[in-house]
């Protein structure tokens, strides 16, 4: 039962970095943010003996540095993506539960390489999210799990609020990925 609480607690704080991602205008601030939020989870996987989402989430830093830098690029796609689906697949003891965060972190690698423009970004972001809520969930993170339910929502109405603003002639889809 301490585990849960402890996990908890530390989730508490990177949840909190997921939200502020969502409100930040700067792709450099959210990728900071995505540092910061991965690596408290880090500690909480530490915590919840979560050795997939460990290795996944340290990966995702790695990809997220890169981005920041502006390094990201197709090679560090395939490289990361395999490293990620070996160490996942190696440390994983939770079956098809596993595989999510495996899922999860390949999916939103090669969703951050190719999509460019902010309607297909939010859209990849959305399935990452779902994918992330239910693993949280089936480990007792239920810090991360509700923050992801918000996540999802304020994704959700973003996306809406776009294709609208898509279907009414405004350009948004053709917004470059630093402006949404």
């Amino acid at each position: 039962m301490n585990r849960i609480l402890i996990g908890n607690a530390i989730s508490f704080v990177a949840a909190i970095a997921l939200l502020m991602g969502c409100i930040v205008e700067s792709p450099k601030k959210v990728y900071l943010l995505q540092v910061v939020e991965n690596a408290v989870l880090c500690l909480s996987s530490i915590v919840f003996g979560s050795w997939t989402g460990l290795s996944t989430l340290s990966l995702s830093i790695i990809r997220s540095v890169l981005l920041m830098k502006n390094k990201y690029d197709k090679k560090w796609m395939v490289i990361l993506s395999a490293l990620i689906v070996v160490f996942g697949a190696y440390l994983n003891e939770m079956g098809l539960i596993g595989w999510l965060p495996i899922l999860a972190t390949v999916q939103w690698s090669v969703c951050s390489y190719y999509a460019r423009k902010i309607i297909p970004i939010k859209i990849g972001m959305l399935v990452n999210i779902l994918m992330w809520m239910v693993y949280f969930f089936a480990i007792w993170d239920f810090s991360s799990g509700i923050a992801q339910i918000i996540t999802a929502g304020i994704c959700t109405v973003s996306i809406i609020k776009l294709t609208i603003q898509k279907k009414k002639g405004s350009n948004a889809e053709n917004y470059p990925a630093e402006d949404g």
